[in-house]
């Protein structure tokens, strides 16, 4: 799936491909969004919601560094992070029938088109670039959620 966004329309569309190749997209006005997520290897990293303006990364941990820095994180209780499978943005709206959409940023083939089972040594400029746009995007629709919130009130 893909995403991009009309901030004069305050519309987010998805667009994702169909099995037989066709590509459907989906528009999700800003007031519909509820929460959007950085999720690495499906624990979250960041979020922002509607009912309140959560950001951050670990929520409330490693300020300084951004998402980035939590990959290199360890302490007596936990293990360090060599390798990372999945850097997604969850998106949740106001669909009964799709209430959830996943954004996926980190490649599963590699430039020589290998399968990438194992994952993603953390140092890889893959995963530093498919944090920042993973980033760029929840900042989005983080803003689109502050907006609609400010409408709101």
């Amino acid at each position: 799936m893909k995403i991009a966004f009309n901030s004069e329309k305050e519309l987010f569309k998805i667009y994702r491909m169909s099995p037989n190749g066709m590509i459907h997209d989906i528009a999700i006005p800003f007031d519909k969004i509820v929460d959007s997520e950085i999720l690495i290897d499906d624990a979250t990293i960041m979020k922002a919601s509607r009912g309140q303006q959560v950001a951050g990364a670990l929520i409330g941990g490693a300020i300084a560094g951004g998402v980035g820095a939590i990959i290199g994180v360890s302490s007596p209780d936990t293990t360090s992070i060599n390798t990372v499978k999945r850097v997604r943005l969850k998106i949740t709206n106001e669909d009964f029938e799709n209430p959830v959409y996943y954004i996926d940023f980190l490649p599963t083939r590699d430039k020589l088109n290998r399968r990438i089972d194992k994952g993603w040594n953390k140092d890889d400029s893959t995963v530093s670039y498919a944090l920042k746009k993973a980033e760029y995007w929840q900042g989005v629709l983080e803003l689109a959620i502050r907006k609609t919130n400010q409408v709101a009130h």
